[in-house]
């Protein structure tokens, strides 16, 4: 009994003779040591091994004191004069040193806080966006549909005198004959002429392309843009003479402030070589036998032939006597 007596009572002066220490102080700190270099910067001068009460915790900030007393520099900061080429930087510098030495981490990693407000403001202008559309298109839709029921009378007597034009179209003009002909057509050849329209079209956009690139007005025009400008620019092919294709140098203008005057001469280029395709298509059928017309058979090298049979077939259709107009 006695001996176990002294036993406790030389464990208990033992306790009292340790220093104060706090295990959680000391991981704490140890945490901030590996996490963060400057705070070993901060204790090093002052802090040594042996003043940590864990065997474990002296042994671990040994070995970070002395990881970090090595020689020469242990981190490098590149500086960019543009923010933009940060992407192209990092690939360069990752693919140019060895990955097992060095890790390369650009700025935006690092930038936690910027980050978040990026993307917080990203949010908050697309909900504006979205709420500007459904305004612009609100607006567009009452705005035409004021215009259609304010102009309901209008647009009634529009419709008349539009049923009206095609009556009277139809009662002038041979219907029948164009019925028979949509009937005996070979609509094989819907695909042919399909075929050609495109054709067509894209010649003419070829030439569009080739005139912004002859005069220097493509200036940030890749040959899609320029594909879409010309594309729009039909929509207007049924204004009279086609004039409304000028809308394409708005859109131009739109794109890389090109002038107006600059390049409507393109559009009116593009109308003259039309009208020009167009005469010498009409001037190649002359001299075509019948044309799939038998009264025309044999006529075309003649005007004056071609012209007595149109006026004997307009006073055969109304009953107006001809006479020769050679004289």
């Amino acid at each position: 009994m006695a001996e176990a007596a002294a036993d406790i009572a030389r464990r208990a002066t033992e306790r009292l003779r340790l220093p104060p220490h706090s295990v959680e102080a000391e991981q704490s700190l140890l945490g901030a040591v590996l996490v963060n270099n400057e705070a070993l910067y901060r204790v090093s001068d002052f802090l040594e091994p042996q003043h940590f009460f864990e065997p474990i915790h002296q042994q671990i900030y040994d070995i970070a004191r002395s990881l970090m007393r090595v020689e020469g520099a242990t981190s490098w900061v590149v500086l960019l004069d543009r923010t933009d080429a940060t992407d192209s930087r990092t690939q360069a510098l990752r693919s140019s040193l060895p990955p097992a030495a060095y890790e390369i981490t650009p700025w935006s990693e690092l930038a936690d806080f910027y980050n978040k407000t990026v993307e917080l403001f990203s949010r908050q202008v697309s909900v504006v966006r979205l709420l500007i559309a459904l305004i612009v298109i609100l607006s567009i839709s009452n705005t035409l549909s004021m215009a259609v029921i304010e102009r309901t009378t209008e647009i009634g007597t529009s419709l008349a005198i539009g049923v009206a034009v095609v009556i009277v179209i139809s009662l002038f003009s041979d219907l029948r004959a164009v019925g028979n002909d949509l009937l005996t057509f070979d609509w094989r050849l819907l695909p042919l002429i399909l075929i050609g329209t495109v054709i067509n079209y894209w010649l003419r956009w070829l030439k569009w392309d080739y005139y912004l690139r002859y005069l220097r007005l493509d200036r940030n025009i890749s040959h899609a843009t320029s594909g879409l400008i010309f594309t729009a620019g039909l929509v207007m092919s049924v204004t009279p003479g086609k004039m409304g294709e000028v809308l394409k140098s708005f859109l131009l203008r739109q794109r890389n402030a090109t002038p107006i005057t600059r390049s409507a001469p393109i559009v009116l280029a593009e109308r003259i070589t039309l009208a020009s395709g167009h005469d010498l298509a009409a001037a190649s059928h002359r001299g075509i036998p019948g044309l799939g017309r038998p009264e025309l058979d044999g006529l075309g090298r003649d005007p004056h032939d071609l012209v007595d049979t149109v006026c004997a077939g307009h006073s055969a259709e109304f009953g107006v006597q001809h006479r020769d107009i050679h004289a």
